[in-house]
């Protein structure tokens, strides 16, 4: 079963660390590709999503507002994932 795509696209060039992030609100499902790999957080609040990407510094803001904060997560398998393309995989 294929994964539905998510409502929001932004691809962020400007950041080292945050390579790309997709958010779902409805579904509260933030994507994020960092440096490290693309993973999927779930259960984000808009508002959340929404001091992620107004925020001067990305990977401050993941740091404080999602790293640490109980969010389920996983890893995502970039060949596997159909939403790669959505964050410039």
């Amino acid at each position: 079963m294929a994964s539905p795509r998510l409502d929001i696209d932004i691809v962020n060039d400007s950041s080292s660390f945050v390579r790309g992030i997709a958010y779902d609100p409805k579904k509260e499902t933030l994507q994020l590709k960092l440096s490290s790999g693309t993973y999927r957080y779930y259960g984000v609040p808009a508002l959340t999503f929404a001091m992620l990407i107004t925020s001067p510094s990305d990977g401050k803001a993941y740091n404080k507002l999602i790293k640490g904060q109980g969010f389920r997560s996983r890893k995502m398998k970039v060949a596997n994932d159909p939403l790669t393309d959505i964050v410039g995989g």
